[in-house]
């Protein structure tokens, strides 16, 4: 047999392959794309909710749960079905996708300044599933006292006791310990496991109790300070979006329709009552529907502000000024919080522990998980350990900073450039001191703000609902986000020196080559990291408060506590919009428990009952 002969029959092996593990992954959960609405909608329905996100796919389902009540659920983006969607350790490249809606801030004078122009990546879901079908996975609540600190702002009715059953009726918690807690749930839609990504998490965990600091071992659960491994939404090996928990599996009902590519850019009004919306489908073909009870609006913390903006609800000035007709003058797109993150200081360690490429990327790990949804790509896209803590500043009940740890160093992964395109990093700075990390190994601690002091706003570009808004989160305007940003850099230089991290030869990488444009000040300084901070910082991704709820007579709220548009009739917002602040924590469960709760307002019952806890101090 010649040697051309061989590497023929090797390629047609290799695809029948790639072939058989294409076929092998297949299964019934995929039928819902046949169930997408293929003909033009229903003239009238109870309830119209746009947004197939997070919160808008557990509305669809528990709206749609009486067959009397006839729902209509619009997405602007696809059905979710690209196969990487659903594969943890996709997570990365799905963002910046079509699958993605790629808004990007203003320039920012005091962060984001090692990104490309300044500005920092806004990834949000547009398909199916919304940003719990992209985003990271973790499933975090935030603490007790972000709740009760709602009631307290005039949220009445949205306190850790009323809201906990919610969170709990939301879960299905697949850990054999935690599922034994009474914080957690475990017939819900939402399946949560326990992920452990390298040995690191150990290390670092370990490190931790040398520093007394507390491990519950469950952050959802009476205490959300110390140091945790992370829950995750991930099941059998594959992503738990709400597409795929809530709404794939009743889109047999026929008392529901959801259109796909169909971008609503208008609120329809009759008077101050809410009456349906019109949308545009990809070919530019424009449908108004009507709602016979409710609109609900659950786009996200960019796009409800935006929806409501365009349709003439929000700041009489803006409208006016872009020709808009003002329908309510309400405070809508400010108050725009989100968690910014410092990346890095980098730590190199001497052992072979963290991710490398060939851990995630090469034939054999796809096979595997093609074949049995395991291995390193079911494990999402790396994330040991999570941390939260009180520095220095903090004199309240709660953790101000919260460090996610990342088992890799930027540079390493993806031929070098996920990083870099995941954050959108300067091309200049990532080829100074990023892109030379092959083969090396260590950890990228990310430390963030729980309750950033600084908020921004979102406010419209132009009335023409193709044009992303204007988004300006303002980040470290108040100089006291940034000195608990270096408290939490201190915090992790005491880790690093501890026996457990010295046993596997942890040592900042900063120590050794500093960040470019900070070379005038002395390394480990407070000047030095603050030049550091302004230069890596980047979201978390958790864009919230844009459509604060508040007491009635708030002038800063948009929405009541039942979550109504105040002075108009017929219109609600569910989703991250309406969080009176953003909570200490991932927004993705807190958003899921906002749907859960409003729909039980909407049907004007109760599914869930008072929840007996242990008694904490």
């Amino acid at each position: 047999m010649t040697a051309g002969s061989e590497g023929k029959i090797g390629i047609f092996v290799g695809i029948l392959v790639i072939g058989f593990c294409a076929w092998w992954s297949l299964d019934d959960e995929n039928d819902h794309v046949v169930r997408v609405l293929r003909r033009p909608p229903d003239n009238e329905y109870d309830y119209i909710i746009v947004g197939a996100g997070t919160a808008g796919c557990v509305l669809a389902n528990r709206l749609s749960e009486d067959p009397e009540t006839s729902v209509l659920l619009i997405e602007a983006g696809g059905d979710g079905t690209h196969p990487s969607l659903e594969v943890p350790g996709d997570a990365r490249s799905m963002l910046h996708t079509t699958h993605d809606w790629k808004y990007r801030t203003v320039r920012q004078p005091r962060a984001c300044q090692g990104m490309t122009n300044q500005s920092c990546q806004w990834p949000t879901g547009k398909t199916l599933g919304g940003t719990s079908a992209i985003n990271g996975m973790v499933h975090a609540r935030g603490s007790r006292h972000d709740f009760d600190g709602w009631e307290n702002m005039g949220a009445r009715g949205w306190n850790y006791e009323e809201v906990l059953p919610y969170f709990i009726k939301s879960e299905n918690m697949q850990d054999p310990e935690l599922s034994k807690s009474p914080y957690h749930g475990t017939s819900g839609p939402m399946k949560i496991t326990v992920t452990k990504v390298s040995p690191i998490g150990d290390y670092f965990y370990e490190a931790g109790l040398e520093l007394n600091m507390s491990s519950g071992e469950d952050y959802n659960g009476a205490e959300l300070e110390g140091i945790h491994y992370a829950q995750t939404n991930i099941f059998e090996g594959k992503r738990a979006s709400t597409s795929r928990m809530y709404l794939y599996p009743v889109m047999t009902r026929d008392n529901l329709h959801v259109v796909v590519h169909g971008h609503v850019t208008k609120i329809l009004f009759k008077g101050t009552a809410a009456i349906g919306v019109e949308y545009m489908l990809k070919n530019g073909t424009k449908i108004s529907v009507m709602a016979g009870k409710e609109v609900i609006v659950s786009a996200g913390a960019i796009g409800s502000p935006h929806l409501l903006l365009l349709s003439g609800v929000g700041p009489k000035e803006q409208l006016s000024r872009l020709g808009i007709p003002v329908v309510a003058d309400l405070p809508v797109g400010q108050n725009l919080q989100d968690h910014v993150c410092t990346w890095g200081p980098e730590v190199l360690i001497s052992q072979p522990l963290s991710i490398l490429e060939e851990d995630i990327d090469t034939f054999g790990v796809k096979f595997e998980y093609q074949m049995y949804k395991t291995g390193m790509r079911a494990k999402g896209y790396g994330l040991d350990n999570l941390i939260w803590l009180r520095t220095k500043y903090q004199q309240e009940l709660w953790p101000d900073i919260q460090i996610h740890i990342i088992p890799e160093l930027a540079g390493t992964d993806k031929k070098g450039v996920t990083m870099k395109k995941f954050f959108g990093f300067d091309a200049e700075l990532w080829e100074q001191y990023y892109n030379h990390r092959r083969g090396k190994h260590g950890f990228t601690p990310m430390i963030s703000l729980t309750r950033p002091k600084s908020k921004g706003y979102l406010r419209l570009k132009t009335k023409d609902p193709k044009d992303h808004p204007i988004i300006d989160p303002n980040y470290y305007a108040d100089d006291d986000d940034v000195k608990r940003i270096i408290e939490g850099i201190k915090f992790l230089e005491k880790v690093i020196s501890t026996e457990w991290m010295q046993k596997i030869g942890s040592r900042m990488r900063d120590d050794e080559t500093k960040f470019p444009d900070c070379y005038e000040f002395d390394a480990g300084t407070e000047p030095y990291w603050r030049c550091v901070i302004a230069r890596i910082s980047a979201s978390l991704f958790h864009y919230t408060s844009t459509c604060k709820m508040g007491a009635p007579n708030d002038p800063t709220a948009v929405v009541d506590p039942t979550l109504r548009v105040r002075s108009l009739r017929n219109l609600r917002v569910v989703d991250a919009s309406v969080m009176p602040f953003v909570i200490s924590s991932g927004t993705n469960a807190a958003t899921v428990m906002i749907a859960e709760k409003a729909a039980d307002m909407m049907k004007g019952i109760s599914t869930v009952k008072k929840v007996d806890l242990p008694k904490t101090s």
